[in-house]
């Protein structure tokens, strides 16, 4: 799990469980190693406990600081696992999970609602955000934002015209990851890293201008993302992904930034409102939401419904 502003870290990550062939857990049943990144505040260590009891044994724990020694501390983690040994940890009560309620839906009727948080830790998902949603069947009836690990030492990572074409990079991987385009999202992390990297900015483009061409003739994906969330002055999601991916072809992303995250923040439940459940996650990576960006140390609470 990673906390808002460790982006680097992060990345490091990301970089090397894909050089060694290890594979990133969808879910804490599939994980053996719990890898918590950044500085977790209160709420966060909170989830990352319930997350560290979820695991099946042998399972180890790891805490990042910093891209200094990500590699070193995650090429331990075999040897860590083969020297696992069971202890005398008491086993702790589940809660039992939530009933629905009956509310009205949009035609009057009323219908089971069941309230359902989505993150903060879900692949391809913005560190440190939570989105509640209220579902009726697999309509999502109401929604509030809440968000975790902002504190005044959060500073973004994605700052300068390098790092700025790495987001529109990173931000592509993510949504092609949640769209199930792993080949294409894996290609998305490599050309980033590379930039990142000191990689010659015109071999990366000529690579991202052949990826575009990819994703704007894929019909899969477009039926998936067009019409998704449409935004004024951002266009659909589908039309979002084409312009990250042109912005760095054309290395013109220093004069295309986009709203601030507040904003997006502002208008993520009304963009949800309506939606089924199966295309929240390819909204909320459609908005490339950072939430490191924010500058108040909480910031929550903005719902619809």
């Amino acid at each position: 799990m990673v906390a808002p502003g460790a982006t680097g870290p992060r990345l490091a990550m990301e970089r090397f469980t894909r050089e060694h062939g290890w594979s990133l857990a969808d879910t804490a049943a599939d994980a053996d190693a719990l890898v918590e990144i950044g500085e977790l505040d209160e709420p966060l260590t909170a989830v990352a406990e319930v997350l560290w009891r979820q695991l099946p044994r042998p399972a180890v724990r790891l805490s990042l600081g910093d891209e200094v020694g990500v590699g070193e501390a995650l090429a331990r983690l075999p040897e860590r696992l083969r020297s696992w040994r069971p202890t005398d940890e008491p086993s702790e009560e589940w809660p039992e999970p939530p009933m629905a309620d009956r509310a009205p839906d949009r035609d009057g009727l009323r219908l089971d609602v069941l309230r359902v948080p989505l993150g903060p830790v879900l692949p391809y998902w913005p560190a440190g955000l939570r989105l509640v949603v209220d579902m009726q069947g697999d309509v999502v009836q109401f929604a509030e934002v809440e968000l975790l690990g902002v504190t005044g030492r959060t500073r973004p990572y994605w700052t300068g015209e390098t790092r700025s074409a790495a987001r529109r990079l990173d931000a592509a991987a993510r949504l092609l990851g949640v769209a199930g385009w792993t080949a294409m999202s894996t290609r998305c992390q490599i050309l980033r890293d590379r930039l990142l990297a000191g990689g010659t900015g015109t071999f990366v483009a000529t690579e991202v201008d052949r990826l575009a061409r990819r994703v704007r003739r894929s019909p899969l994906l477009g039926a998936m993302l067009r019409g998704l969330a449409p935004l004024p002055g951002l266009g659909d999601a589908h039309e979002r992904l084409s312009n990250w991916l042109a912005e760095v072809a054309r290395a013109s992303t220093a004069d295309e930034a986009g709203p601030p995250v507040a904003e997006l923040l502002n208008v993520l439940p009304d963009v949800v409102f309506g939606a089924e459940l199966s295309v929240v996650r390819l909204i909320v990576a459609s908005l490339d939401l950072d939430i490191a960006e924010i500058t108040e140390p909480s910031h929550g609470g903005i719902s619809h419904g």
